[in-house]
């Protein structure tokens, strides 16, 4: 079973499929895994997969890059846990049971805190008996309630004049993927809100992946206008089905699909597009056999199983 290899970087969370590798690791848009832009766009890593199993390599040698604290001179597998730093961020690699995470962490360098050369000024002291006023204590109170209500107003204020900017500037986008796909994700610049079963997106270029199990994976990349309502419709394509051919007795026949050959009987799972055909089967000395199959598709085996007719000769004996 296929892992899930998700990403949890800058631009928020979301599934890769087996066409978007290699992946990129690096600051710009072109990277796949997407660190913070601490310095101009460029490439540090690239990963990749062969068969099931992951692996790192190096993609500029002018850039460090260190895996569990050593530096990443050439290809090495990934295993769980690893850890990969660069340009001031962390990139986690988890591997489990179900999925594949990567994660992108910054690091925050907090600024050296140093005390002022001069002495610190003298303590005041207070005269036996002496207390602050109440009222002044009171005072201070309201002003700070204030302060922190007044601060609280603000930040509601601008969170609602972005999201008003936001539903004013954005594109209405409904998605229709026939069928319907058990995972989907739309990749951008920045993230969509759905609001009654459309999403709000603003303009721009978009990625839209989907998986269906039995279908090939929908990667398509779509530009979101800004012009009224839109309406994105893709339907996924059935993979092919899988057929087996043998014959009884076992001996090389030819096999034709819609008069074009396949092969040489034993043929052991052979790639047929959905839907109906029609297949012929030839064979020295046996008569020729003919059958209609439907082809499901969606990844399933079939198997074709033919008993042939041996052809009789005249034979004519002189008395």
């Amino acid at each position: 079973m296929t892992r899930d290899v998700v990403i949890e970087d800058i631009r928020g969370r979301r599934i890769c499929t087996d066409a978007d590798f290699p992946l990129r690791i690096g600051v710009g848009p072109q990277a796949d895994i997407r660190l913070p832009d601490v310095r101009a766009a460029a490439t540090f890593a690239i990963v990749g997969r062969s068969e099931s199993h992951l692996f790192v390599q190096p993609a500029d040698d002018g850039l460090t890059v260190l895996v569990n604290d050593r530096e990443l001179t050439e290809s090495r597998w990934l295993e769980h846990g690893d850890e990969l730093r660069m340009a001031s961020c962390t990139v986690r690699y988890e591997a489990g049971t179900s999925s594949i995470r990567f994660m992108v962490d910054a690091e925050v360098v907090a600024p050296p805190v140093q005390p002022p050369k001069e002495p610190p000024p003298a303590r005041a002291t207070i005269a036996d008996g002496a207390h602050r006023p109440a009222a002044a204590s009171a005072t201070r109170r309201r002003g700070k309630r204030r302060r922190a209500v007044s601060g609280i107003a603000l930040a509601l204020f601008v969170a609602l004049a972005v999201a008003a900017g936001f539903v004013f500037m954005a594109t209405p986008v409904t998605v229709h993927i026939a069928p319907a796909p058990d995972r989907m994700s739309i990749d951008g610049l920045l993230p969509g809100f759905e609001v009654g079963g459309r999403l709000l997106l603003m303009p721009g270029d978009y990625r839209i992946h989907a998986q269906k199990a039995g279908y090939r994976p929908l990667d398509a990349r779509v530009a979101v206008e800004a012009a009224g309502e839109q309406t994105l419709a893709f339907t996924l394509e059935k993979l092919p089905g899988l057929l087996t051919f043998t014959v009884r007795p076992e001996v090389g026949a030819e096999v034709r699909m819609n008069g074009e050959r396949l092969g040489r009987t034993p043929l052991e799972d052979v790639e047929i597009a959905p839907g109906e055909h029609a297949f012929t089967i030839e064979a020295e000395r046996y008569a020729p056999a003919s059958l209609e199959v439907v082809v499901r598709g969606l990844g399933e085996h079939q198997s074709i199983d033919l008993a042939l007719s041996p052809l009789w000769a005249d034979v004519s004996i002189d008395s």
